[in-house]
């Protein structure tokens, strides 16, 4: 693989991971493996609404089903590879001494109201107004929170 190759020229720190060639297989097909090599790699990635602080990357994955997200958790740790989860654009606080894997959630965006068993099952990169317009919808509410 092209992007194998160039991680392994690129790869400029000690313990430098080849995640195409870790990751790879573990993946549906769906899934992505996004590397800072890549043309437009920010841009294909959730970002932050700012740049204040931000991490920095050494690749990002978008996983596409919820067994992706478990072998990238698993593979990532025994790895001893940090990882931040991102997918609705939040994210004020200082991160820019981390340089890890990002988890891009943003394949789950879905929120699901069964209303016959009061319950609310929300996607891990859901966004609030997806939420309020589902729950008002149905006459129920979501709180939140506020800072004084």
């Amino acid at each position: 693989m092209v992007a194998g190759a160039l991680q392994s020229v690129l790869g400029l720190t000690t313990g430098f991971t080849n995640l195409t060639a870790l990751f790879g297989s573990s993946l549906s097909p769906d899934a992505q493996i996004l590397l800072p090599t890549d043309t437009n790699f920010t841009a294909k990635l959730t970002q932050r609404w700012t740049d204040y602080n931000a991490p920095s990357y050494i690749g990002a994955i978008k996983p596409a089903t919820e067994a992706d997200i478990q072998n990238i958790v698993k593979i990532a740790a025994a790895n001893e590879i940090p990882f931040l989860t991102t997918g609705g654009g939040h994210g004020t606080d200082d991160f820019h001494a981390f340089n890890g894997l990002s988890v891009d959630l943003s394949n789950f965006r879905s929120v699901h109201l069964d209303s016959s068993e009061n319950r609310l099952t929300i996607g891990g990169s859901a966004k609030i107004y997806q939420l309020d317009k589902l729950l008002n919808g149905a006459g129920k509410e979501f709180r939140t929170f506020s800072y004084i």
